[in-house]
């Protein structure tokens, strides 16, 4: 099995340089035919990842979610001459997206790479537009948070030496310190369904985000389609009861709380707000965004 391993030697503050230093001998020691690669700079994993897909059996991210981000676009922009499967070792702070995934936790994730299953993703695809009129397209793999969460998602670095809980809930409460919830008007399959103000809206290929936050608890990575959390513009009193029940997917069919599901979500905001996807914060002035599902558009290990 000819393994291409992209490392991010940031992740977590560095903290994960030991357990990424043992990689290369346990590989080995499995009988993988292995190579390393070692990120410099941002989108350095996705140029990597493209460049490693039509050669490799697997190509596996080691880091945090933002590697998975980065490694994941690189192998879906490969297009057709991608053969490889993407492969999760979690070594980041949050690890959402490798709760969807069979493998283990840590380095302990590379005992299962050679006997995962290979299974098949659905992609989610972004394309939105700037208040500049510029636009732009981005895929994702596990979550895209518009409003409140791209906000969170935008202070969130300032906190990660706090540890993945806590410092996503310290950027939630600077979060809403700040925040102003915009007009937001949503589609799902060409159907409107809320035009009002409202804190976020929450897409998930996956379940959980931020950490440990399970906003869109009922989602699928495989079932093709895409889930949403709309959160209306509560009181703060309301915002505070509702934020522990997302940390068990409980919010679900509480009042301020919508869910929906579709193959495509279309959404404008008025004023423009941030965005992220899987973690990564790729804008801060949205004014429109359509949101797509690609089924199984991408081979996982695990």
């Amino acid at each position: 099995m000819r393994v291409a391993f992209i490392v991010n030697p940031t992740a977590r503050h560095g903290r994960s340089r030991t357990a990424q230093a043992r990689l290369p001998e346990r590989a080995h020691a499995l009988g993988l035919d292995a190579t390393f690669f070692e990120t410099v700079g941002p989108r350095h994993a996705e140029e990597l990842a493209r460049a490693a897909a039509p050669a490799f059996d697997a190509v596996v991210a080691v880091g945090g979610d933002g590697t998975v981000h980065e490694v994941a676009a690189g192998l879906i922009r490969a297009g057709e001459a991608c053969r490889a499967a993407l492969g999760v070792l979690p070594l980041g702070t949050g690890n959402d997206f490798a709760k969807l995934l069979a493998l283990g936790s840590g380095e302990d994730a590379l005992d299962a790479l050679p006997t995962a299953p290979r299974r098949r993703f659905d992609v989610g695809w972004m394309r939105w537009t700037n208040a500049d009129g510029t636009t732009h397209d981005e895929p994702f793999v596990n979550t895209l948070g518009l409003g409140l969460d791209g906000y969170i998602a935008a202070q969130a670095p300032r906190y990660k030496a706090l540890g993945s809980t806590l410092g996503y809930l310290t950027a939630v409460f600077h979060g809403l310190a700040r925040f102003r919830a915009p007009r937001i008007a949503l589609s799902v399959d060409g159907t409107p369904v809320v035009d009002r103000r409202l804190y976020l809206v929450s897409v998930g290929n996956g379940t959980c985000s931020g950490g440990g936050y399970y906003l869109t608890p009922d989602a699928r990575p495989d079932d093709g389609q895409l889930d949403a959390v709309a959160l209306d513009a509560v009181a703060l009193p309301r915002l505070l009861y509702l934020l522990p029940l997302a940390m068990r997917g409980r919010h679900v069919g509480k009042a301020g709380v919508e869910m929906f599901a579709g193959q495509r979500m279309d959404v404008a905001f008025d004023p423009p707000v941030p965005f992220h996807a899987d973690g990564e914060v790729l804008s801060t002035t949205v004014v429109r965004a359509e949101i797509t599902v690609v089924p199984g558009g991408l081979e996982v290990l695990g």
